[in-house]
Order: C-alpha cells, then structure tokens, then sequence
C-alpha cells in the first residue's frame, strides 16, 4: 500500500504534463508546463525505483546518494519550469484582458 501511495505522485505529475500539452494550440506556455511536468513525473520515478532498489539490498549507498542528487537537481529545475510556465500562462492571460478591455477593440467597446 505504501509503494502505491508513492507513486500517487508520479501519475498526478503525468496527469498535468498530458493535461498541459492538451494546451499547446492555446498557448505556448503549455509546451512549457508540459515538460516541467514530465520532468517531474521522470526524477520521481527514478527516486521510486532507487527507493525500491535500496529498500531490497541491490545498489550501493554510493550509487544511491549520487542518484538522490541528481534527481533533487532535476526536482528543483522541473519546478523552476512549472513556475516560469504558470508565469507566462498569467502574463498572457493579463495581456489577453487588457487587449479585450482597451477602447478601439470589438469587445472593448
């Protein structure tokens, strides 16, 4: 139960980089979200499967540190692209408004 309780977290990080690139005609922003997303679902699977390796005796604690460093690094640049997608998807969606409410435009009056 427990191992299925981790990888919860990898379907829901899946979830949003197939949720994103459903986006991508949109806006282009998706394109980024959807690889933050993958990004993340990728290093916590490897941490999945490093736990499970570890927790059966088959790596090398060596091994195992460098694998959890790696995908800490990974973990934190896919971060650092889910924000700067949400960044931009917000930023469009405030030009979108301004453009929709400035005077001279259809909708705008």
């Amino acid at each position: 139960m427990r191992d299925a309780i981790g990888w919860l977290g990898v379907l829901l990080a899946l979830g949003g980089a197939v949720l994103s690139a459903l986006h991508v005609r949109r806006t282009s922003w998706a394109a980024v979200l959807a690889g933050g997303f993958g990004l993340q679902a990728f290093t916590m699977a490897v941490a999945r499967i490093a736990v499970v390796l570890v927790s059966r005796g088959g790596t090398g604690s060596e091994l195992v540190g460098t694998v959890f460093l790696l995908t800490s690094l990974l973990g934190m640049l896919a971060s650092g692209v889910i924000v700067a997608g949400v960044a931009g998807v917000l930023s469009e969606l405030k030009r979108s408004a301004r453009a929709a409410a400035a005077p001279g435009t259809l909708s705008g009056g």
